[in-house]
């Protein structure tokens, strides 16, 4: 038996937890912070808001509703690394992490994975209902 499997992107261990998972999204993360962190003074703030919306944010959303009850730490791991991207790329180290996603027009990524399970329940509820 193996400890975890690899599949669609995603790491679930035997115990069907996504320690694995979540772990894979920071790094993941990370290094395209590392990136944008090397060309900070070429790349304006409001291009740095873009790119992680579009290269960053994606990483926390995939399959999100699959991984949402992942547990405590793990969600407090991605929030927290968030968080950081957040600060860094308006340099603000001071806000609160409500204030900061104000600031780029996001919401937590707590909201975006409910927002995602119930898009994904009324669409098979309407399925369901009105089959193809």
């Amino acid at each position: 038996m193996k400890e975890s499997i690899d599949i669609f992107g995603m790491s679930i261990d035997n115990k069907l937890q996504f320690d694995k998972h979540a772990s894979s999204v920071c790094k993941k993360v990370n290094n395209q912070l590392n990136v944008m962190i090397r060309f900070r003074k070429v790349i304006s703030k409001a291009t740095l808001v873009k790119l992680h919306k579009v290269f960053i944010l994606p990483h926390f959303h995939y399959c999100s509703s699959v991984w949402h009850f992942c547990g405590a730490r793990n969600t407090e791991k991605l929030d927290a690394l968030n968080k950081w991207n957040l600060r860094f790329i308006l340099d603000d180290f001071e806000s609160t992490y409500g204030t900061l996603l104000d600031k780029v027009n996001c919401v937590s990524l707590y909201n975006i994975r409910i927002h995602n399970m119930l898009i994904l329940l009324s669409k098979s509820l309407f399925l369901t209902k009105y089959p193809i």
